[in-house]
């Protein structure tokens, strides 16, 4: 699923697990602590904002489900995807 801007949904999750990994990775050259810090930049700058949109969006979808569908305990299922 994808939202407004094109953004993945179900990336969500993936994304922050990436920018956990990328932070606490071991910095040992000049090099790598300026690609990090490029990464950084950019998920302060673009990463964040999508990842808030996307979130948004989903609670929006979810409200409005909640709204207009009565879940049954019976019937309500999590789905995760372990990629």
């Amino acid at each position: 699923m994808i939202n407004s801007d094109g953004f993945p949904i179900v990336s969500i999750n993936r994304t922050f697990e990436e920018m956990a990994t990328r932070a606490n990775e071991r910095i040992e050259t000049t090099a790598e602590l300026v690609d990090l810090t490029n990464y950084m930049n950019t998920c302060m700058s673009d990463t964040f904002f999508k990842l808030k949109t996307g979130i948004r969006e989903s609670m929006e979808r979810l409200l409005f489900l909640m709204e207009y569908h009565i879940f049954e305990g019976k019937r309500v299922h999590l789905k995760f995807e372990f990629v």
